[in-house]
């Protein structure tokens, strides 16, 4: 293409004779449609001169598609006309102003010809000869030679039978040295060549920068050789910053018979042209030297290659037949250095280095037969990417002819790499230290290329292959199988970025198309125990677990015929067709067990979807239908609403952008949901309805019905949305909210946004307990919000205050902040107001609260404490919400709070607390109705840990439990430190008038109530029991980790300290010191006897021993003992043990057992000579004493007397009374009962069935009954 271009633009100047005075109609446009071509453009303006011996042309540009790529400006052509006559072209001169080439051409590319031919000059059908070149100025793009180039040109050229002379000078002209020039001529006839090329730069010049020299140096380069082409020889001479580098000879030469022979002979030192780091690989003396011919039958010959560096020899050779196929190779590379220290490899990039390498190809069919042979090996690499110890490569194989002239080549490659140490840690886990592949190959002329084996092997994994290769190239198709094991996914985690298990294998067999992206084939992945690091899918993976697609791309589209997934429990499948025009795709999936996938999931799902249409008509349908059964998913609230049968369907289609849901249906247990609806990228109108028939499946607590409806359309920009919903009944399980909810409910909201303004058109929630409302506008930034709410009945949630609750207000917000005035009222002094301002997010606020209530509106949230009173407020919060950022005071006014443990009731209670700069002072006053004050005072700070200064005073404040003890204590307490833990209690307590009384029951008392477990328990009862600290879990919920509070408290009690109950009466006196904390409290000091005495059956024994000591707890112990002297020794009475349930002891001296004891003790004499009422008294004497009966004395008493029932009890008029029983028969029961008073009865029982009975009884006072009993147990 190019040669005809410069012919016709050589002969520009011949179409001047069929010019006429139209330059620009005929001889312009003949001149641009002949230059023209494909991808090429030329433009011609100002072409002037045509029929005179001097042409000029304005402008001349040629452009491709991308536009102009050379511009020609001042074109003068100064010529001989008549020359033409003789079939000459002779120009005096040819020149330019200036020729700019911003780019190189786009061009097609062109096959090469497949015939080789012999250099030659073009036979022209005229001669041409110029004789002055030039061009003032010609300017290269930057993109050619990496930088903008201005340059002179001059030169002549001469081209005629055959002959041709040309000479060519360039020159640069924009500040920068570079000559350029080339003189040469050849002829056809003689084969003469004469060749004179020279190149000078300086340093930075074009050349040593393209080639990448370091420092970029000075060049120099020469070529010149004069001679016949059989007998031609060039010189080549390159030298850098004045000096010599490298230099030789190319040299061509032809035989007699045709044979065409070359030969190269260069050598040097080229280390300076190199970086310091290569120079140990070249060395000071480089040499290439090559030397062979071509026959004239094609036989191409390289008889001997020799490449000579410090660090590299490499020798060959070669004998290649004219079909192509080889019938010698020999090869021999080794790479090294001298002084065995690894050599870096000229190469861009990071430093590679190598401790050694070899390489030895040997084939010779002519002496050796058709065998090959290749062995070669790196070791010691060392590059950026990584390590190796040793690289191995061997092989071997045949190429040969066959009988029927066919040529084959076939062989075996093995690969092995030892010692890997991969750069990338990832990489490395993955691959390992070590990798071997096999590839054996197979072919044929006119058959494909055969891959039989194809072996890649390492730590943990393997892969292999057995493919064809054939067909033509565009339409090349490799067709066989691929597989690979992965046997521990985990060495993979670091690459996937997630911990992987398990095992792996894929496998395809079938058929691809590189080119065309054509396959026909099935591609299967099968896992073992796979994990992914994900819970649910790890779940589902555990097992074995199979992937298989069955699949063909062609021209009619990609075709599924079938595609499965196999995990645990799921089974999930689908076939169809994906083409340009639109898929036809159909799966369904079948979980069997949701189980599989872990947290609490579970139930069967099946389900089936299908997609369908035309992609190019933007027409598709898609639907899903599905059923589930006692589907869960973990939340307790979501599976009461799957539980049983449930189903879902939905059916779309998309036309022309807009989307119409046709359906869209969930139907679960007791519930159901529709939605339906159209979606364009300018319109949508949706809409759904629910309802929930019995909300009581959604679990405990709650219950009820709730229908509704949910619309939200676009049109026209205008959205809107509406929400209405009923329900009946409605409960939740939390006590409060139920009451509010019951009863009819109903809620609707409108909301809508047009031109940027949002509003919300009244949000209504009514029943018969809770009234609301809410109307909200936004606008150019500005949204208002006004709010109305009112409670029935305040009772419902804080009882004790009846009346109903009213709260109103507005919200605005504008430039990111709120303005906020809200006002409440309400029974009991209700009456709140909230203003102020406050950022959009909170995050700053400037608010004020004040008004009054009642405490009681705590009650809910104190537990087992309960208050009441006028509480008035009036609070200020600044900055970023939080405690210290508020300040202000609260107050209680004759207020009242009880206790219910320990039980205490404060009436007239005076508090203030006043907030500021981040702390609470507190002023309490609280008298107690039991009589005394209790006064409270200090700072507290409002940031964790709370720490405060507290210190709380006692004047006279009686203790007292009814059961134990009474006492009156005053005094003075601090609380110091972090009051959520820590904090240290010190302070002394007086205690007066302090009585601790013994616990008594009956002899034969009722045991105590066993655990009860409430089923069924209403949320009322439960709240009743938790204020009265009577669940089980209170200790538990309100212990968790909190820190101990150290003690440090004395007590004292000089005296007037009375231990009494069960016939004791004794003073004692001292004083405690409570060390440790709450959570080990350790005591020092306690109470000694004073005085005291014991009474039983009208006997007084004086206590000779005494003490009250506390022993790790908050219980004291005592210990009293009384000793007297009896007839035969000594006798004790001991009272021993906690003061709640102190354990009695009878000891003697000699020691007789305990009931013994007790009958010398109070009557001098022995048990068995005890008369019937002596016993009695010694039984109601124990009982006195021991406060219970059980196996102790009691029991061995009634033993003793061989009766059923033994008792001792307390008359109403206070007097003990003595009960024994007697079974005379298996159905007649004798009772007789003996009182203090000396009154007695006499019952009698006649069990008639076990359901009926018959009682009759008489007394000594003459009273007297009878009576039939029905009784019976549930």
């Amino acid at each position: 293409m190019r040669r005809p271009f410069l012919v016709a633009a050589c002969l520009v100047p011949l179409a001047a004779y069929g010019q006429g005075t139209d330059d620009r109609s005929f001889l312009t446009g003949l001149l641009e449609d002949n230059l023209s071509g494909a991808g090429r453009q030329v433009r011609i303006e100002g072409f002037q001169g045509a029929l005179s011996s001097r042409a000029q042309i304005a402008e001349l540009t040629i452009a491709d598609d991308e536009g102009i790529w050379l511009r020609l400006t001042d074109v003068a052509l100064d010529w001989s006309r008549a020359a033409l006559l003789v079939g000459r072209v002779e120009v005096n001169s040819l020149t330019a102003g200036r020729i700019e080439l911003t780019r190189l051409p786009q061009t097609d590319p062109e096959a090469p010809s497949p015939e080789a031919s012999p250099f030659a000059l073009p036979e022209l059908p005229v001669s041409v000869r110029i004789g002055a070149l030039t061009a003032d100025a010609i300017s290269l793009g930057p993109t050619i030679l990496g930088e903008p180039v201005v340059a002179r040109l001059e030169g002549s050229a001469n081209l005629a039978g055959g002959d041709g002379q040309a000479e060519l000078r360039l020159e640069r002209t924009d500040g920068t040295m570079g000559r350029l020039a080339l003189e040469g001529a050849f002829a056809n006839a003689s084969r003469e060549l004469s060749l004179d090329l020279s190149l000078q730069e300086p340093q930075g010049g074009i050349a040593s920068r393209l080639i990448g020299l370091p420092g970029e140096p000075a060049l120099d380069l020469t070529i010149a050789g004069a001679g016949p082409l059989a007998d031609f020889t060039a010189d080549v001479a390159l030298a850098s910053d004045g000096e010599d580098r490298f230099a030789g000879t190319v040299a061509l030469a032809a035989d007699a018979d045709g044979t065409q022979r070359f030969g190269v002979d260069l050598q040097g030192d080229v280390t300076p042209l190199f970086l310091p780091e290569y120079r140990a690989f070249f060395g000071p003396d480089v040499g290439l030297f090559a030397e062979g011919s071509r026959s004239p039958e094609g036989l191409m010959s390289l008889d001997d290659l020799r490449v000579r560096s410090a660090a590299l020899t490499v020798d060959g050779a070669a004998l290649i037949a004219p079909d192509g196929l080889p019938q010698m190779l020999k090869l021999a590379l080794n790479l090294g250095s001298s002084d065995g220290e690894p050599v870096r490899l000229p190469v861009a990039g990071d430093p590679v280095l190598v401790a050694g390498a070899v390489l030895d190809l040997s084939y010779d069919s002519l002496t050796d037969g058709e065998g090959w042979a290749l062995s070669g090996q790196i070791a010691g690499l060392d590059a950026a990417a990584g390590r190796a110890e040793r690289l191995d490569l061997t092989g071997s194989g045949r190429i040969a002819r066959q009988p029927d002239g066919r040529n084959t080549v076939g062989g075996a490659l093995e690969f092995d790499g030892v010692g890997l140490q991969l750069a990338d840690p990832a990489l490395a886990e993955a691959l390992g230290s070590a990798l071997r592949g096999t590839l054996r190959f197979d072919w044929a002329e006119g058959q494909p290329l055969s891959v039989p084996q194809l072996q890649l092997s390492g730590a943990g994994f393997a892969a292999d292959a057995n493919v064809t290769v054939g067909g033509e190239v565009a339409a090349l198709a490799i067709d066989g199988r691929v597989q690979a094991r992965v046997d521990d996914l985990s060495r993979l985690s670091a690459i996937a970025g997630r911990e992987l298990a398990g095992a792996g294998q894929v496998a395809w067999q079938g058929m691809v198309v590189p080119l065309s992206g054509a396959f026909d084939g099935v591609v299967s992945v099968q896992g073992t125990d796979i994990s992914l690091g994900q819970p649910e899918a790890d779940a589902l993976l555990r097992g074995r677990s199979s992937v298989r697609l069955d699949a063909a791309r062609t021209q009619q589209g990609t075709q599924i015929r079938a595609f499965s997934v196999e995990a645990q429990t799921l089974t999930l499948g689908g076939q169809g067709w994906i083409r340009s025009t639109g898929p036809d795709l159909m799966v369904h999936l079948n979980f069997a067990d949701l189980s599989s996938l872990g947290g609490g999931r579970g139930g069967r799902l099946v389900a089936d979807a299908t997609l369908k249409g035309s992609a190019l008509d933007n027409d598709l349908t898609v639907t899903l239908n599905g059923t589930g059964a006692d589907l869960r998913t973990g939340i307790a609230e979501v599976d009461g609403l799957l539980r049983g049968r449930s189903t879902f369907e939905m059916a779309a289609h998309l036309l022309d952008g807009t989307v119409t849901l046709h359906k869209a249906m969930v139907n679960g247990n007791a519930w159901r949901a529709d939605a339906t609806g159209s979606v364009s990228e300018t319109a949508r109108d949706l809409s759904a309805r629910f309802d929930f028939a019995d909300l009581s499946v959604v679990g405990a607590g709650f219950g009820g019905a709730v229908q509704g409806d949910v619309a939200y359309t676009l049109q026209a920009g205008r959205e809107q949305a509406a929400l209405s919903a009923n329900a009946q009944g409605l409960s939740v399980g939390q006590a409060e909210a139920d009451r509010l909810l019951r009863g009819a409910t109903s809620l609707s909201a409108d909301v809508s946004r047009e031109a940027g303004v949002i509003r919300l058109e009244g949000l209504r929630l009514d029943n018969p307990q809770v009234t609301a409302r809410a109307d909200a506008q936004q606008a150019n930034g500005q949204r208002r919000v006004d709010l109305t709410a009112r409670l029935s009945d305040l009772a419902l949630l804080v009882p004790g205050i009846p009346g109903a609750l009213t709260a109103t207000g507005r919200v605005d917000e504008e430039s990111g902040r709120l303005t906020l005035d809200l006002t409440a009222q309400g029974p009991g002094g209700i009456n709140a107001r909230l203003g102020g301002t406050a950022a959009s997010d909170f995050s700053t606020v400037a608010l004020t609260v004040a008004g009054s209530a009642d405490a009681a509106l705590a009650n809910a949230f104190l537990g087992p404490v309960a208050m009441r009173g006028p509480l008035r407020f009036d609070l200020a919060v600044n900055g970023r919400p939080a405690l210290q950022a508020v300040s202000g005071v609260v107050s209680l006014a004759d207020g009242r709070v009880t206790l219910a443990n320990p039980p205490f009731a404060f009436s007239g209670i005076a508090a203030r607390v006043n907030l500021a700069a981040g702390q609470a002072t507190l002023d309490l006053r609280a008298p107690s109705d039991a009589g005394g004050v209790v006064s409270v005072s200090g700072p507290v700070s409002l940031t964790a840990p709370y720490s405060g200064t507290l210190r709380v005073a006692l004047q006279a404040l009686t203790l007292r439990d009814p059961q134990l003890y009474e006492t009156r204590a005053s005094g003075a307490l601090t609380i110091s430190g972090p009051l959520t833990g820590g904090a240290r209690i010190a302070g002394d307590i007086t205690l007066a008038d302090t009585e601790l009384r013994i616990p008594s029951t009956g002899l034969g008392g009722a045991a105590a109530i066993p655990d009860l477990r409430h089923i069924g328990e209403p949320a009322a009862v439960r709240r009743t029991r938790a204020r009265a600290g009577l669940l089980g879990d209170a200790g538990a919920a309100s212990g968790g980790s909190a820190r101990a509070f150290p003690l440090d408290v004395t007590i004292s009690a000089p005296n007037r300290v009375f231990i009494r109950g069960r016939g004791l009466d004794a003073e004692l006196g001292g004083a405690f010191r409570i060390t440790g904390s709450t959570a080990n409290v350790v005591p020092a000091g306690g109470l000694e006897l004073i005085r005291g005495r014991l009474d039983l059956l009208g006997k007084r024994f004086s206590f000779t021993e005494g003490q009250m000591q506390m022993e790790g707890s908050l219980i004291p112990t005592i210990r009293l003992v009384a000793t007297t002297e009896t007839v035969d020794g000594t006798a004790s009475v001991v009272v021993d043990g906690p003061a709640d349930a102190p354990a009695i002891s009878f000891l003697s001296s000699p020691e007789l057992p305990e009931e013994e004891v007790v009958a010398r003790l109070l009557f001098g004499r022995g048990l068995t000579t005890l008369t019937p009422i002596q016993a009695a008294q010694l039984a109601s004497a124990v009982a006195t004493l021991t406060g219970k009966g059980g196996s102790g004395v009691v029991d061995r008493l009634r033993k003793s007397f061989g009766l059923d029932d033994f008792d001792v009890s307390t008359t109403e008029n206070g007097s003990a009374a003595v009960r024994a029983g007697k079974y005379l028969s298996e159905n007649v029961y004798v009772d007789l009962t003996l009182s203090g008073a000396g009154e007695s009865e006499v019952s009698i029982n006649l069990d008639l069935s076990p359901t009926v009975t018959v009682r009759g009884r008489t007394s000594a006072s003459g009273d007297t009954g009878i009576g039939i009993h029905y009784e019976r147990d549930y």
